[in-house]
């Protein structure tokens, strides 16, 4: 490639400005799609890569078998460990890794309130620190934890303890966890360099009572084990033992309760793609990965198509000039050279502008965007990837239309006969057909998902959520600063602005605690896991819960020991109606050697306490005073959304005078719904936009196409109009071949999104029916979009005068 050559190419270029406007904007787009895709997945493939000895690296994972389900998580017994410590030489390392929570720290640069509730705190034991590879900046792996109020930082932390204080200087301060908790600073380490699952920023010593612990019943998902271990025959007799040993310590109770056990052993690989197995570190779901990689390929897919599509097209035009280069003695790589530095240019003029496109994609998809991503990508890679996809698509976008520009014919060019053969018009369809077909499976999926949504968060959902104000209460508040949440809820009551005030856990959340409760039958002993709700007196009227049977707390003066229970948990129990359960009497373990009596005082109606992906489960609510209440609900009075901005003044000024200290939060319950589905609203912004861009270069070429379709046929449609042809007929003689592109892209479309949206859907326990309209307003719609994209250029074209269009030769 020389200087003549990169010349000629730019003068032919600028000569055809519209045309190489509408290369550069449909690969921009394609381009800045692609490498913002590439970018989270490359972020979410790097996670746990860099690892040392990474494959001989397993979490433990405890798994069980209760009333015909399966199922597993990441929390573990505690005294697993110590088994395999003590018992066990299996292993090249153990290492127990439980999160801890603090309500609030402060050091002598951080003040008091000034950081609340630090997340990613961990206690392990030294051995962490020879499985993930840190780097010590101050303090000895081998010297930390001998004492139990130790804790060793990350560089991060570190900095936001102490600001700018050197890592040796940190050594030996004190850190305050809640008030009272004195911790010494014994290390400070150097944060991982490449995305992982372990992301604890701060460390500490294993309590004494959880090292010793005997429990092996209960299973908690903040506590968890990883292991170190060498090969596969290890692996077996590892898993063997640790399973017969959960058999022994709860042979008995399996078999009391029906329910079986064990273990199983989660690679480090599949860790980040595995949400039951984490607890605080991120996740993602592989299916959402091939998902954005296929949006990636369609993207530069369809703008490929684009491309090679306008140029194929163009070659007619071109052919006279190249039947002249050749005659003049051009030899075909000097033809098919001036084809790749057209395709060249184009492509780098696409990678300047994609360069904001692609910023202004990052900033309206920051909710999808890992916030840390830019601490792991360099800009080594940025240009990796870049030149090799300019490479890429230099042979793409290329190589086709150079091949056939070696194939016209210097005879037939300047005899001025048509160049265009029926397999070039042919291939034409088929990527039309093949662009326009993706482009409204993105249709479909947009509708589909919306569909859902809209249901979902329009649905009743049992309970009556109009005008609800919901509030999470503070936490970790000084003895001084507490408050009882009653306080609160009385001076709200005072003002005429709200009708009802309720403590307790909100109707609608996939939080959940659940606990098991035994029933004792003539057959025997059988048990029942029940979620659990705790709640106050005005919690069923605020929400309009309505009572089947029986009778509320209100009307109790001892409801410590009294359940109500929902219709689900009504037929869970066995009782044949909810007037029959009534005064029945349940169990509830409070320790390992303790029950306690709960009677049944009244069945509520079902209403759905979880997502739409869930069924409704069975329900216990329980009454409390103060513990567990750590929401507050406020139903408003007047039902006009113009006068609550009153209502929300008063509870900001009520809240400020219990709570001074503490941030004026609060969510209407409308917002709390949205949030419930927020991955889903997510993914339906993402496909929004992929479909906006996917019909956007599908236009892009349409118009292109029919731009130069009407050109070619210039003389045919003066021809048409001077012997009398009507304006409708040149309109459908120029349109109808696309418009019936994308009817046959609308039928090919069809099946395979019903195949894909069916199977999403199922994900759903409550969910909308897919119809023909779901499918037929796509592609009406795909028709409407590639009618208005041709008729601009068809109209011109059928305007322009018959005389203008015969007079050149």
């Amino acid at each position: 490639m020389n200087w003549l050559s990169i010349k000629l190419s730019l003068r032919q270029l600028w000569k055809q400005k519209l045309f190489t406007f509408l290369h550069i904007m449909g690969l921009a787009i394609g381009i800045a799609g692609c490498f913002s895709i590439a970018r989270i997945v490359d972020y979410e493939l790097k996670y746990d890569r860099e690892h040392p000895d990474k494959n001989k690296i397993y979490q433990v994972l405890s798994y069980s078998f209760f009333e015909g389900k399966e199922s597993y998580f990441g929390g573990i017994q505690l005294p697993i460990a110590s088994f395999l410590e003590n018992e066990r030489s299996e292993t090249d390392l153990i290492v127990p890794l439980h999160m801890r929570y603090f309500n609030k720290v402060k050091t002598n640069e951080v003040q008091e309130n000034h950081l609340e509730s630090p997340t990613n705190l961990m206690s392990t034991t030294t051995s962490y620190f020879d499985l993930v590879p840190y780097r010590w900046l101050a303090g000895n792996k081998k010297t930390v934890f001998t004492t139990p109020n130790e804790v060793v930082l990350t560089e991060s932390r570190a900095k936001l303890y102490f600001n700018n204080t050197a890592p040796q200087d940190i050594i030996g301060q004190t850190i305050t966890y809640n008030d009272s908790l004195l911790y010494t600073v014994t290390g400070i380490i150097e944060d991982l360099h490449f995305p992982s699952s372990f992301n604890g920023k701060e460390f500490f010593p294993i309590p004494e009572k959880d090292r010793t612990s005997t429990d092996w019943d209960s299973r908690n998902s903040a506590h968890q084990l990883y292991i170190k271990i060498s090969n596969d025959k290890t692996k077996a007799a590892l898993l063997s033992a640790i399973n017969k040993k959960i058999d022994q310590e709860t042979a008995e109770a399996q078999k009391t309760y029906k329910f079986k056990t064990w273990f199983d052993l989660l690679p480090l690989d599949e860790k980040h793609f595995t949400p039951s197995a984490n607890n605080s570190s991120h996740t993602t779901d592989r299916a959402v990965l091939y998902i954005l990689l296929s949006i990636a390929v369609f993207l530069i897919a369809l703008a490929s198509i684009n491309y090679i599509n306008l140029t194929t097209a163009q070659m007619s035009k071109r052919a006279k000039l190249i039947g002249i280069q050749k005659s003049l003695g051009a030899d075909s790589s000097g033809i098919i050279q001036s084809f790749f530095v057209e395709t060249i240019l184009i492509l780098l003029g696409a990678f300047v502008l994609a360069i904001p496109l692609t910023q202004f994609f990052n900033e309206n998809f920051k909710e999808i965007i890992p916030k840390d991503i830019g601490d792991f990508l360099s800009m080594g890679e940025i240009i990796v990837f870049a030149l090799a996809l300019l490479i890429l698509l230099s042979l793409i976008n290329g190589l086709y239309p150079a091949w056939l520009s070696t194939k016209v014919s210097i005879v037939k060019t300047l005899k001025s006969q048509q160049v265009n053969s029926k397999q070039k018009t042919g291939l034409r369809k088929v990527l039309i057909v093949f662009q326009f077909t993706i482009a409204q499976l993105f249709v479909i999926c947009t509708l589909i998902i919306a569909k859902q949504l809209h249901y979902a968060f329009h649905a009743d959902l049992g309970f009556n959520h109009n005008a609800v104000i919901i509030q999470s209460l503070p936490s970790g508040l000084s003895e001084k600063d507490n408050k009882d949440a009653r306080v609160y809820r009385q001076a709200l009551q005072k003002h005429p602005e709200f009708s009802m005030v309720s403590l307790g856990q909100i109707p609608f959340d996939n939080s959940m605690w659940s606990t098991r409760l035994y029933r004792t039958l003539d057959t025997g002993e059988v048990t029942f896991n029940i979620e659990n709700k705790f709640i106050d007196e005005n919690y069923f009227d605020l929400y309009d819960i309505k009572l089947l049977a029986g009778e509320k707390f209100l009307q109790l003066n001892d409801s410590s020991t009294h359940i109500l229970i929902n219709e689900k948990a009504v037929l869970t129990m066995g009782f044949e109606s909810a007037q029959a359960a009534l005064g029945q009497v349940v169990e509830k373990k409070e320790s390992s050697e303790k029950r306690v009596d709960l009677r049944i005082i009244g069945v509520v109606k079902n209403f759905n306490q979880n997502d739409f992906r869930s069924e409704i489960a069975p329900m216990a609510f329980y009454y409390r005073e103060k513990d567990d209440l750590k929401n507050i609900s406020v139903k408003l009075s007047d039902p006009n959304k113009a006068n609550w901005t009153r209502a929300i003044q008063i509870m900001e000024t009520e809240w400020k005078n219990l709570y001074p200290k503490k941030t004026f939060e609060y969510k209407f319950y409308d917002q709390h719904v949205e949030e419930m589905y927020e991955s889903y609203t997510r993914t339906a912004k993402l496909i929004n936009t992929s479909t906006a861009v996917t019909l956007m270069i599908s236009c892009i070429g349409l118009f292109g196409l029919i731009t130069l379709t009407s050109y070619q046929r210039t003389k045919e449609i003066g021809i048409r109009k001077i012997m009398g042809a009507r304006d409708i007929e040149l309109f459908g003689l120029l349109t109808k071949d696309y418009i019936w592109l994308v009817v046959i892209a609308s039928l090919i479309a069809s099946p395979i999104a019903y195949y894909f949206m069916n199977n999403w859907l199922k994900e759903f326990t409550f969910r909308i029916d897919l119809t023909p309209w779901d499918f037929a307003l796509a592609g009406i719609a795909c028709i409407i979009v590639a009618l208005v994209t041709t008729s601009i250029q068809a109209i011109r074209a059928i305007r322009q005068n018959p005389v203008e269009s015969l007079r050149d030769e």
